[in-house]
């Protein structure tokens, strides 16, 4: 069973026969895909000549899918493996420490965590297991 990995470019139906393009910027806790939408739109798969090119230099929309579920149905197909961008912002999350009203933020892979700011503590709503980010990276 294929499950995205950092870097893979795949393929996004449209519904009308023409194909978006993607990529897996992050593969977070639960299987969780923090990725790009290519602004790119492709007649066929044979249009997708330089899969380096467009991610080096195509408009892009950030965004967060549960996981790599439509990747192994066949929904999405895998093109290859580019290098992922290092400068995109990564989400972040709430999470209650110690109890209900010790707010932190964590990152999205869950490796670095903070004090919520007075500020910070009524904007983020989730914790990471519903993987749903609301804000760059603390």
């Amino acid at each position: 069973m294929k499950t995205l990995e950092r870097g893979d470019a795949f393929t996004i139906p449209l519904g009308d026969g023409r194909l978006g393009l993607g990529q897996a910027v992050e593969v977070g806790p639960f299987d969780s895909i923090y990725m790009v939408v290519f602004d790119a739109v492709f007649a066929d798969e044979s249009e997708i000549v330089d899969l380096a090119e467009i991610v080096a230099t195509a408009e892009f929309h950030l965004a967060a899918s549960a996981g790599s579920e439509l990747v192994e149905i066949g929904r999405w197909k895998v093109l290859g493996n580019v290098s992922a961008r290092d400068d995109l912002p990564r989400p972040a999350f709430k999470v209650a420490v110690g109890g209900p009203r010790n707010f932190h933020l964590e990152d999205w892979a869950m490796t670095r965590r903070r004090p919520a700011t007075p500020e910070e503590a009524p904007i983020f709503l989730c914790d990471p297991r519903s993987l749903r980010p609301l804000s760059s990276t603390p």
